[in-house]
């Protein structure tokens, strides 16, 4: 990368949004199937844990995606 140039703020910020939008993906992903597989096993306590967890990733997702809907509905709230 040339720091001469006058768009390399804007290159650094959008690669540290595309990664930290990543991270949140892939740890929304994770609590979400095992939560979701839990409860599937009946495993309640489990499920109710990772399904707040993936709640909470969820917030880092703009409101119109789907997501949001199907984790909220999946975790009761």
């Amino acid at each position: 990368m040339n720091f001469t140039q006058p768009g390399w703020p804007l290159a650094v910020a959008l690669s540290l949004i595309t990664s930290s939008a990543s991270a949140d993906e892939a740890a929304w992903q994770k609590s979400h199937d095992t939560g979701w597989k839990a409860y599937q096993d009946g495993r309640i306590e489990e499920a109710e844990k990772q399904l707040r967890i993936a709640a909470k990733e969820v917030k880092a997702f703009a409101p119109a995606d789907p997501r949001v809907a199907t984790t909220l509905a999946r975790s009761g709230r």
